[in-house]
């Protein structure tokens, strides 16, 4: 069984790797941001999205 501090490293590598992704579609489509904000609230988790073209919202996605 995994440590809990190998196990926060996967999900950081995980996290980097889907990040990085999200910012080369990113600038495929034309915008030069993203903005993630990730919240958990009495069990239910919402992470939204918000891509970026000099500093403006340009569009987004909720998760």
């Amino acid at each position: 069984m995994l440590s809990l501090e190998a196990r926060r490293a996967a999900k950081l590598a995980l996290l980097e790797g889907a990040i990085a992704g999200l910012l080369r579609d990113a600038d495929e489509i034309g915008v030069d941001g993203l903005t993630i904000n990730a919240e958990a609230d009495a069990g239910q988790i919402v992470i939204d999205l918000t891509y970026t073209s000099k500093g403006m919202p340009v569009s987004g996605e909720s998760l």
